[in-house]
Order: structure tokens, then sequence, then C-alpha cells
């Protein structure tokens, strides 16, 4: 491309420039024509998955996770898959965070969160800047247990995240699988246990 400038001067084009574009390289959010209820549903048949493991504490035993994204016009949802054989006796637990503008910010804001889910409890803890707060409507959550490792989905309304669901929206993301008997803990996008407090370090979800 070039720059053109025009004055009662005269007129001076820049030379040409070229501009490159990389690809996207977040997470990508499957739609769902329907509300997703569960781990079966028929969007998560399609929907890419995701690994996670960049550890911030170390783990034990083969411990891992993965985790894939869909979106009706209500919800934004995440489904979670834990890997671990001991997970009965290792109290694990999930941690997402949102970024709901993608701003990037060092701090969170109103549409910033930290939603914990833990597994031995069947709990759910909501987390601005680690204080624990209320939405302004609550994500619904359920947990599905396997031989080997459980599964938890997550279903966070637009609203919570000041966004009208459309095609190409773009959220901040990071997801957390946590070993709790090992105290260790991976992430999808972070390399530091710093998501709690930083949304910069979020990674994003189309």
């Amino acid at each position: 491309y070039t720059v053109t400038v025009t004055n009662a001067y005269g007129q001076v084009t820049s030379q040409a420039a070229t501009m490159s574009l990389g690809s996207f390289t977040g997470a990508i959010a499957s739609y769902s024509a329907t509300a997703v209820t569960d781990n079966n549903a028929a969007v998560w048949n399609t929907a890419a998955s995701y690994t996670i493991t960049n550890p911030s504490s170390p783990v034990q035993n083969g411990f891992g996770g993965s985790f894939k994204v869909a979106w009706d016009n209500n919800n934004l949802y995440f489904l979670v898959q834990v890997n671990d054989p001991n997970y009965t006796k290792d109290s694990d637990g999930i941690e997402v965070y949102l970024d709901g503008n993608n701003d990037k910010s060092s701090s969170y804001d109103t549409t910033d969160w930290q939603i914990g889910l833990g597994q031995s409890d069947y709990s759910m803890a909501i987390y601005q800047n680690g204080s624990k707060t209320n939405p302004p409507t609550f994500p619904s959550y359920g947990q599905f247990d396997g031989s080997s490792g459980y599964t938890q989905l997550l279903s966070v309304p637009w609203s919570d995240l000041n966004q009208t669901a459309s095609s190409g929206s773009l959220v901040g993301v990071d997801v957390a699988v946590i070993q709790g008997a090992a105290n260790g803990k991976l992430l999808w996008h972070a390399t530091t246990n710093d998501d709690w407090h930083n949304p910069s370090l979020f990674g994003t979800v189309e």
C-alpha cells in the first residue's frame, strides 16, 4: 500500500509498503443451533480440541487436560476434559478465565472473570482480581465422571461478557486444569500462574 498526503502546496506519495497478516492462532468456538446441555451434544463431535500443556506448577502420573468451545445465541460453552485416573482422590479442579471485551488489559474490569469448578464437591466459585464476586447472571455447569478422568461443562451467558452473540466475536480466554493432591496446574495459554489478576496473559476464542 501507499500513503498520499495532499495540501495547498501539492501532493506527495510514500514508497510502497507491504503489510502481512498472520493467521488466527486462538481457539475456534463451534456454533450450536440448540442449547448445549451435556457432554454428548452434537456440536462436540465437530468442535476442535485444544490441549492444555503449560505447567505453572508440576503435575504427576500423566495428569493432563483439553477443552472445546461452542456458542449459541445465549451462551458461550466450555467442555473441559481432565485426564487423571486418580481424580476421585486428587481433589482436582478446572479454572476458566474470561476477558469479555478481549482488551487484554493488565487488570480485571467488570466483564473479566475467573471461574473455578471443583471436582470433589461439585462447586463453582467466581472471582475478579482474586476476590469472590457475583456476576449479573450466574453461569451453569455440570460434571460427567469417567473411569480415567472426568469432564466439566460450563455455560457462560453472553450478557456476563457484555457481548451480543455473533459469528466472529472475540473473547479473551484461558483454561487451567488443577491436580489438587500434587498442587499441580497446567494452563492453555499463560505460562505463569498470574491469570487471576492479569487478563493480558489470556489467549483468544473466536
